[in-house]
């Protein structure tokens, strides 16, 4: 499927930016799966990227801007938090590099707000995704459903990240009608199946999928297993090499920026899964969900379709 080139496109990524800790290691990671996005799809270029977070006026916070700041990273879509906390995320990693999380019940990113919206209401996007997590609160799931309202013109892209704690008191439905692009893994799809009676194999009920809701692609990752992606044009596959995996975490979100960049670059779709599934293998090799050098992304920073 082909997609219409736009020169210089501008992507909105709200979601919560914090910090990864690894308190196994002594050592901690800028984080969250939002930010993971955001960050990876600024660093691959070509792309304008607005990120829209609430981070806590505390410790963590100060060090989150001030290593964004110093990596050029945009950061005037961040708000400080005087009541409410910075995200952080402990990560305790097995033997195989698999991630298992203790995450913060309640932090400065549920408190978005729908002010911190429109400071961004006159900005022209041609892409908008958000963090499922933000789902989770009152305040900040307004804010992601009015931003939605909002831009309902501009075609979004939804990363799912099932929990059915986050999803309790939103209307699936009305979220997949509103979808554009949507990514899940193999767990999330027994999940839809068993909400909306989907049934047969995976690609079968992928299509069915795409038959309930008017969306243009769904890319469905299974692990180490081969990725399928699917377009009303037909679907195409592609298998993960073998990888040397430090750490998985992250893996998801790069797959995302990547398809991101793809589909606003023009970019058929073998290309884009190619890339996509070969990029979330590259942050397998790496600790932390993200690649602090620039000379890891230079490789997949181009154009061509």
């Amino acid at each position: 499927m082909k997609q219409k080139i736009i020169s210089v496109p501008s992507v909105l990524v709200i979601g919560n930016v914090g910090v990864d800790a690894y308190p196994d290691l002594g050592t901690r990671y800028l984080g969250g799966s939002s930010f993971n996005l955001a960050w990876n799809l600024h660093h691959l270029k070509d792309v304008k990227v607005d990120f829209l977070s609430r981070i806590g006026r505390d410790e963590p916070g100060n060090w989150i801007l001030q290593e964004l700041k110093k990596a050029g990273f945009p950061v005037s879509s961040i708000y400080q938090d005087d009541l409410y906390s910075t995200s952080i995320v402990n990560v305790h990693l097995n033997s195989e590099g698999i991630p298992a999380y203790q995450i913060t019940e309640e932090v400065a990113a549920d408190h978005l707000t729908i002010s911190d919206l429109k400071q961004l209401s006159d900005q022209n996007y041609h892409l908008l995704t958000f963090g499922t997590k933000l789902l989770r609160k009152e305040e900040s799931r307004k804010t992601v459903l009015h931003a939605l309202e909002q831009f309902k013109n501009v075609p979004l892209f939804w990363d799912l990240n099932f929990r059915k704690d986050y999803l309790k008191n939103v209307v699936l439905d009305d979220l997949l009608a509103s979808t554009s692009y949507l990514k899940l893994n193999k767990d999330e799809l027994v999940s839809l199946s068993d909400i909306f009676k989907l049934q047969g194999d995976i690609i079968r009920r992928v299509r069915q999928l795409a038959q309930i809701f008017p969306l243009k692609m769904i890319v469905l990752t299974q692990g180490d297993k081969e990725s399928i992606l699917w377009t009303s044009e037909g679907l195409v596959t592609c298998p993960v090499s073998a990888v040397d995996i430090v750490d998985t975490v992250g893996a998801g979100d790069a797959f995302s920026a990547m398809m991101i960049k793809g589909i606003l670059a023009g970019w058929g779709n073998e290309k884009i899964l190619k890339l996509s599934t070969q990029f979330a293998g590259a942050i397998c090799g790496i600790k932390g969900a993200i690649a602090r050098e620039s000379a890891f992304y230079e490789k997949y920073s181009f154009t061509k379709k």
